[in-house]
């Protein structure tokens, strides 16, 4: 398959994607179950295109190179990550624990004469005696409470 083909097979299924993203978020609890599986199915299947896609172009890639073993050659270096630049061997770790202790130096000689922060405390009355613990489904009900973002865009008039 050709490369555009490919492209446009993977925006439709990346949008695809998406949507049952959305449309899981802002699914009822009852439903989830459901919108999940759809939107882990979309997932699975752009998954797979774009393993397919990969595998096509380097499978026409070294068919095309198959003449030319020398660029068939840093094709494949290219693919195995080779060829690159090397690290910097200017950089120690001894040099880079220096910078980091100059730098810490310097934010706190620049805050040394700052105002202490000031702390209110709690009333005596107020604490934190009941915890629980939360499940998915009351995070899934927690979540379809939020607004909808597509609806909660508000497009202002223009003066065109």
């Amino acid at each position: 398959m050709p490369n555009d083909v490919f492209a446009d097979m993977e925006r439709a299924s990346s949008r695809a994607s998406r949507a049952a993203a959305a449309d899981h978020v802002s699914a009822k609890v009852a439903e989830a179950a459901a919108a999940a599986a759809a939107w882990t199915t979309e997932r699975r299947a752009h998954r797979d295109l774009l393993h397919q896609k990969r595998e096509t172009f380097w499978q026409t890639k070294v068919e095309s190179e198959r003449a030319t073993p020398r660029r068939l050659w840093q094709s494949i270096d290219s693919l195995m990550g080779r060829g690159h630049v090397p690290l910097s061997t200017s950089i120690d770790a001894p040099k880079l624990h220096r910078y980091f202790d100059e730098k810490i130096a310097g934010v706190r000689a620049s805050t040394a004469h700052d105002t202490l922060p000031s702390y209110v405390a709690a009333p005596s009355h107020c604490e934190f005696s009941a915890f629980r613990v939360l499940t998915n489904d009351d995070a899934i009900a927690a979540i379809c409470k939020l607004p909808d973002k597509r609806q909660a865009v508000r497009h202002r008039p223009t003066s065109d």
